[in-house]
């Protein structure tokens, strides 16, 4: 992708490079009930040149990221970048990144941090509903149209800077209409947005008002 001009992989070779990552969704979600939770661009690559891991390896020894011990399970550590491999022979695609793989069919969300990478959250994780493998498949547009375009689908920061659910629901409702009955019910955060019918509380609150 780096050696194309626009820094952006055209449909063709999407296609081939997309082959791998489904296969192993496909497998994960039907042979073994795992749901990955995590899937975006940093986490579907290979690296052909080995000696490039053994380079990153070798560099966390001797200089480890840092890190932030949340509780007795769960630690957080800064990113490291591999150097480029020779020849820039990444290899194909191949999922990776088992950190917040669950195991089972149904999870519950029990905090909006926990599953997903923001930009590309699935509304039951935003509004921490019990979720299923369909989660894997709501990033799998996401990281598409992050190689083919040079902005995200979804743009879920509000006018303050931060990350809102509200906000990112107002964008999937701009996408795809209001969300059905049987999924706000099943959310007292969805609820707050939205009436038993799937209606906008804040458009209704507008219309009240008038102009």
């Amino acid at each position: 992708m780096r050696k194309t001009p626009s820094k952006r992989l055209n449909k063709t070779l999407l296609k081939l490079a997309l082959q791998y990552p489904l296969t192993a969704l496909d497998f994960l979600h039907t042979e073994e009930d795992i749901v990955h939770t995590d899937l975006k661009s940093d986490i579907v690559f290979s690296v052909a040149d080995k000696y490039a891991l053994d380079d990153f390896c070798r560099d966390e020894i001797r200089d480890p990221t840092p890190q932030k011990i949340i509780d007795k399970t769960r630690t957080v550590y800064t990113s490291r970048a591999p150097r480029d491999p020779a020849d820039s022979n990444w290899g194909p695609w191949v999922l990776c990144g088992f950190g917040e793989a669950r195991i089972g069919k149904l999870h519950k969300v029990a905090n909006i941090g926990e599953a997903q990478p923001h930009i590309c959250r699935a509304p039951e994780v935003s509004f921490m509903i019990s979720c299923d493998s369909k989660v894997d498949i709501w990033n799998v547009p996401n990281l598409i149209l992050d190689h083919l375009e040079s902005d995200h689908l979804l743009n879920i920061v509000d006018r303050n800077g931060s990350c809102c659910r509200y906000t990112h629901m107002a964008k999937i409702v701009a996408f795809l209409g209001p969300p059905p009955p049987e999924f706000v019910v099943r959310s007292e955060f969805c609820q707050n947005g939205f009436d038993e019918t799937g209606e906008s509380l804040h458009e209704k609150d507008k219309i009240k008002k008038g102009p």
